[in-house]
């Protein structure tokens, strides 16, 4: 008999606290109402100057149901130019000169129209809008802006067939750069300047400290340099560079002149558009004649992958599916294959993607590899060093492993490096050096035969 009542007693209790619980957990419904907006105030009607702010004023009202959020957007047919929700509580909320920014975009027409939206929103979803058409006008610019390449200033004079296009004049410009465009020569006292973009070749409206746009048309040959106002896109006057080595010609690839190229080892061939090519030709594949204006190909017959630089002026030649005992790979800081530095390469290294900062060592007899490169220790880290890899994916399982007494002839100035590659001792002399390896001992056995070649370039 007990144990039935403290039974009923147990159930009595579970069915009193889920009651108690879906009571507790119940939402709560409100009556039907809508957000009100009242004492809207909107500092602009009608035309609008970009760039320029926009404050705004409202109280949101709704007597039944709280507030959610207060949403403002600016759209044009082809672009959201703001959008901002902004949270409200209670039952009453004041906006007190809210202010947004509305920059001078890119593809924006004259007495273009936006469309200004403010709608409240309650917490049970009902919203009340109020929308205002303006029309965007684009900034009155003069008939001459101006381009700015490091320390020097060009002149852009407005086009005469096309008004939102600014042309510079004739010179001698460089195919890549970073750089501003401004309304004044002084970066300082610019009303507008164009800066760093999404892409190459494209700007933005910045402020003076933000960052350059890049400009990159290393294929070709500048005449002028081109700025569209209405795009924010960047162009040239010029021609498109030809570039035909061996008779096959190259394209332009992200930067690089490239193409899959048969050579016959011993035969002759000629290189064509290349203006410096005593400085540009690959001397670990060919040999120049420079009274004929022909090269000879020294390496095994087949076809190679070429890659020119106009940049760097110089001829890489690879197969990029070579390893060990194919070939080996030079990865590190502080070189170039070039003859000739340049500033680009004081910074960074360590890059098996990119082959302008790598080294491709060429097998030139049995057991023997060469390669030639620029080797400076004025760099950021004040040092070079690089290792000798089996592929070009930082591979060491049959990379050449140097140690003490590994190196000879033109030895001043080089150590072996804690990684068993080579870096520089207090006394070296940054120059253009042919080093040659030998494995006929092989892993951990290798030596290198370093050469210091006059550069007359």
């Amino acid at each position: 008999m007990q144990y039935k009542i403290a039974t009923n007693i147990l159930v009595t209790c579970l069915v009193l606290f889920f009651t108690s619980c879906e009571n507790k957990f119940e939402r709560v419904v409100y009556s039907t109402s809508q957000p009100k907006i009242t004492n809207l105030e909107v500092s602009v009607e009608g035309l609008l100057t970009v760039p320029d702010s926009v404050f705004i004023t409202a109280t949101v009202v709704d007597k039944n149901t709280p507030l959610s959020t207060l949403d403002i957007t600016l759209k044009t047919a082809s672009q959201e130019l703001f959008q901002k929700s902004i949270r409200t509580k209670g039952y009453e909320a004041e906006i007190k000169n809210f202010a947004f920014y509305i920059p001078f975009q890119p593809n924006l027409n004259d007495n273009e129209p936006a469309i200004l939206t403010i709608q409240a929103i309650n917490i049970e979803g009902t919203t009340h809008k109020e929308v205002r058409e303006l029309k965007l006008q684009r900034p009155k610019l003069s008939k001459q802006l101006y381009l700015h390449i490091e320390n020097e200033v060009y002149t852009l004079e407005q086009s005469t067939t096309n008004p939102y296009e600014y042309i510079s004049a004739e010179d001698n410009y460089p195919q890549t750069f970073k750089g501003k465009i401004s309304t004044h020569e002084s970066l300082e006292e610019s009303n507008l300047i164009w800066g760093e973009g999404e892409d190459t070749n494209t700007t933005s409206v910045i402020n003076n400290s933000q960052g350059n746009f890049n400009f990159n048309f290393e294929e070709w040959q500048i005449q002028n340099i081109t700025f569209n106002t209405l795009s924010f896109e960047l162009g040239i006057i010029g021609t498109q560079q030809y570039i035909a080595i061996n008779g096959t010609q190259l394209e332009a690839k992200q930067g690089l002149f490239e193409a899959g190229i048969k050579f016959e080892q011993g035969k002759e061939f000629t290189i064509e558009g290349i203006e410096n090519i005593k400085e540009a030709y690959n001397r670990d594949f060919f040999e120049y004649n420079e009274a004929t204006g022909k090269f000879k190909f020294l390496r095994e017959s087949g076809t190679w992958e070429v890659y020119y630089s106009s940049k760097y002026n110089y001829i890489w030649v690879i197969n990029s599916d070579h390893v060990a005992p194919q070939a080996f790979w030079i990865i590190g800081h502080g070189f170039t294959c070039s003859p000739v530095w340049n500033d680009d390469y004081f910074l960074g290294g360590w890059d098996s993607e990119d082959i302008t900062r790598m080294a491709y060592v060429v097998k030139i007899a049995p057991k023997k590899y060469q390669t030639t490169m620029y080797i400076t220790n004025q760099h950021e880290w004040d040092s070079f060093e690089f290792e000798i890899y089996s592929n070009k994916e930082s591979g060491k399982e049959k990379g050449i492993l140097l140690k003490e007494g590994s190196i000879t002839s033109d030895t001043e100035g080089f150590t072996i490096s804690n990684s068993n590659g080579l870096t520089n001792a207090d006394n070296f002399t940054p120059g253009y050096y042919q080093l040659t390896f030998d494995t006929t001992l092989g892993v951990g056995n290798e030596t290198v035969h370093i050469k210091r070649i006059l550069n007359n370039l």
